[in-house]
């Protein structure tokens, strides 16, 4: 296994014990919801996109979709977080499928 896996998979970890944490299964959640837990572990922001990708992938995590004209779009709403500036942050929901650090079986 390379570095860059290692790195990727502990962020993957990291996101889903903020998920457990601080998101029910079926709510919404940005990244300013989690953005505590991720800035603790001194994640890049390259492995945060990769962990996002990762938990959409295995099915932890599905992007909020809205219908725009005939296509759906990423829903996006604006970070609450100062440094941002109101930056765009997309809007995902926590699917039901259990995490690792929930003791359940996935």
């Amino acid at each position: 296994m390379t570095a860059r896996n290692r790195d990727h998979e502990r962020a993957l970890q990291v996101l889903l014990d903020a998920l457990t944490v601080h998101v029910a299964p079926g709510d919404l959640w940005t990244f300013d919801t989690i953005r505590d837990a991720m800035d603790a572990a001194q994640l890049q922001p390259a492995q945060t996109r990769a962990a996002v990708t990762q938990a959409i992938a295995g099915g932890w995590v599905e992007p909020v979709l809205l219908p725009l004209g005939s296509r759906d779009v990423h829903a996006c709403i604006p970070s609450t977080h100062p440094p941002a500036r109101g930056r765009r942050l997309g809007v995902y929901r926590r699917t039901q499928r259990p995490t690792a650090s929930t003791g359940d079986a996935a």
